[in-house]
C-alpha cells in the first residue's frame, strides 16, 4: 500500500503500477512473471536510496521520461533539421498515450529510453553502450529483444556484422530465463504468465479477437447482442499506424523492419486493451512526424495536453485505458 503520508503518489500509480509495486516489495509470484525485471530492479535500487518503493517508482519513471525526450531529440536530429526534430519531439512527448504512460509508474518510460538510446548509440558507433541498453530493453519488455533486428540489418548492410554485440542481450535474457526456471521451474514463465492474464479475461491478439468475435456475432445475431470489448481508439490506431510505419521506409529501412515486425507481433499477440499503449511506444513512428510550421506543432500540443490530462485522471478514477 502507498503510505498515507505520501498520498499524492496515488496520482502516479494505477492498474499495472501496483503489480510492479508488489514485485518490488514482495518479490516475484505467479502470475507477475509476465512483468519483466528491468523496471522493478531499477525501482528497487532507487528505493534503497529514497527509502520508499512507491516514491522510487515515481522517480525512476520521471527521470527516464525526461531522458527519453532528450534522447529522441538527439536521434531525430540525425534524420532531420534541428528545428523539425524539436517539433517532432514535442509532438511525441505530448501525445496522450506517451504523456500518460511516461507519467504513471509503468515500465514504458524505461523501455522507451532504452530502445531509443540503444539505436542512437549504435548509430554513433558506441557499441558497448548500445549493446548494454539493448540488453536492458530485452529484460524490460518481452519484445525488447527486437531492437537487435535493426542493428543486425544495419550491420549487414555495412558488411560489418559484429557477433559480440548480440552477446549482452542474449546473456541478460538468458539470466532472466534461468531465474524463472530456478524459482518456478519454467524458463519461459514470462510467456506462460502472459497466458494466465489472458485466462483472467483479457483478449490477446487483435486479429484473432476480431475473427473470434466475428464468428461469435454470426452465431449470436439472432439470439442477442455481441459482447464487444474493442476500444474504438485501438481500432483507429491500428488503421492509421500502418501508414506511419510505411513512411519509416523513407527514413531508415532498418528501423522500418523493426517497426513493421513489432507492429505485426503486437496486433497478433498483445492484450487488445493495452494495444494503443504498446503501439505508441514504437519509437520510429515519431520520426515520421515532421512538422515544419511551429504554429501547427503548438496547435497539436494544445489539443494533446488537455486530452492527456482528462485521460490520465479517467484512468486513475474510472477505467483501465491501457
Amino acid at each position: 500500500m502507498i503510505p498515507v503520508s505520501a498520498s499524492w503518489l496515488w496520482l502516479f500509480n494505477a492498474w499495472d503500477s501496483f503489480n510492479f509495486g508488489f514485485i518490488v516489495t514482495q518479490g516475484y509470484q505467479v502470475p507477475n512473471y509476465a512483468f519483466l525485471p528491468g523496471y522493478p530492479l531499477l525501482t528497487h535500487f532507487v528505493s534503497l536510496i529514497v527509502g520508499d518503493p512507491w516514491l522510487a517508482a515515481f522517480v525512476v519513471t520521471q527521470v527516464f521520461a525526461a531522458a527519453s525526450i532528450v534522447m529522441f531529440q538527439l536521434t531525430a536530429e540525425m534524420y532531420m533539421p534541428r528545428k523539425e526534430a524539436l517539433y517532432s519531439t514535442l509532438l511525441m512527448a505530448t501525445f496522450p498515450y506517451i504523456l500518460i504512460f511516461t507519467t504513471l509508474s509503468y515500465s514504458e518510460a524505461v523501455f522507451f529510453f532504452e530502445t531509443i538510446a540503444a539505436w542512437y548509440f549504435y548509430k554513433k558507433g558506441k557499441l558497448t553502450i548500445s549493446t548494454a541498453l539493448a540488453g536492458l530493453a530485452s529484460i524490460t519488455r518481452i519484445y525488447g529483444i527486437l531492437i537487435l533486428l535493426p542493428v543486425f540489418l544495419s550491420m549487414r548492410k555495412a558488411k560489418k556484422v559484429n557477433p559480440y554485440y548480440f552477446l549482452t542481450p542474449v546473456i541478460m535474457l538468458s539470466a532472466w530465463g534461468l531465474y524463472c526456471f530456478m524459482t518456478v521451474g519454467d524458463a519461459l514463465a514470462s510467456l506462460t504468465n502472459e497466458s494466465a492474464w489472458a485466462q483472467a479475461g483479457m483478449n490477446y491478439g487483435l486479429l484473432p479477437s476480431i475473427i473470434y468475435q466475428g464468428l461469435q456475432g454470426i452465431v449470436m445475431c439472432c439470439t442477442g447482442p455481441m459482447n464487444n470489448n474493442f476500444d474504438p481508439a485501438v481500432l483507429i490506431a491500428v488503421a492509421l499506424l500502418p501508414f506511419l510505419i510505411l513512411r519509416i521506409w523513407n527514413v531508415d529501412r532498418s528501423l522500418f523492419a523493426y517497426a513493421a515486425t513489432l507492429f505485426v507481433m503486437l496486433i497478433m499477440m498483445a492484450p487488445v486493451m493495452s494495444l494503443f499503449r504498446f503501439l505508441s511506444f514504437i519509437f520510429p513512428i515519431w520520426l515520421t512526424a515532421r512538422v515544419k510550421n511551429g504554429w501547427a506543432a503548438m496547435m497539436c500540443m494544445a489539443l494533446f495536453i488537455p486530452l492527456s490530462l482528462v485521460l490520465w485522471f479517467y484512468s486513475l478514477a474510472v477505467y483501465f485505458i491501457g
